[in-house]
């Protein structure tokens, strides 16, 4: 991800603090734009994994 490609950017120029965080965008906006499945894997737990952390405090 890139800031500039999600709505990260409205948040930090509002003075909030933000994460992005997912997989690597091989070929981003272009023809056959891609991700790899591990690395998908790896940031659906990392997802997952901070909203149980959220949810149980």
């Amino acid at each position: 991800m890139r800031v500039g490609g999600s709505d990260a950017r409205w948040f930090r120029m509002a003075g909030l603090p933000t994460v992005v965080y997912g997989p690597t965008p091989h070929n981003m906006g272009g023809a056959d734009e891609y991700v790899l499945v591990e690395e998908l894997r790896q940031v659906a737990r990392v997802h997952a994994l901070a909203a149980l952390d959220f949810l149980s405090a």
